[in-house]
């Protein structure tokens, strides 16, 4: 770096933000991940069965570890079925900072490009979707039920 370079870095404050930004990010898209896999698997009774079995022989009595968990097909294929339906982030934004050609368009440099995730998900020409859905989905940066969640947990 030049020496006239002397705002160039971050303060230990602007750190501090970061690193909050990065752990609220993570624990509310964790959660509402979570939620919204808890709300499918109550409406998926088979899918919630195959992964408790799933996790019973994989880890049986003992208490899950990180070596075990590429071991859980099952519970992973739900997890990414969740994020397909309910994505955190509902839609992806880009600028283009050159000319660029996409397919037969031709994006000049500085247009915004909106990638619409949700939609994409939702599909119907490219994924499988019930259309008795019932629930309200809303957004809010991250995607959450409206109306909460009252789920009533049950061990087995």
């Amino acid at each position: 770096m030049g020496k006239n370079n002397k705002n160039v870095g971050m303060s230990i404050e602007d750190v501090i933000e970061e690193c909050k930004l990065f752990y609220f990010a993570g624990q509310e898209t964790t959660s509402v991940l979570l939620v919204w896999t808890i709300v499918l698997l109550s409406q998926n009774q088979n899918w919630q069965d195959r992964a408790r079995q799933e996790v019973l022989q994989v880890f049986g009595s003992n208490k899950p570890d990180f070596d075990g968990l590429p071991h859980l097909k099952v519970v992973t294929m739900i997890l990414l079925e969740v994020l397909r339906l309910y994505p955190a982030v509902i839609e992806l934004l880009r600028t283009i900072h050159k000319k660029t050609q996409l397919g037969k368009f031709s994006l000049p440099k500085g247009v915004e490009v909106r990638l619409p995730t949700l939609l994409i998900h939702h599909d119907k020409e490219l994924w499988a979707f019930s259309p008795s859905y019932a629930h309200a989905p809303s957004y809010c940066i991250t995607l959450q039920p409206q109306y909460g969640v009252p789920v009533i947990l049950h061990r087995r």
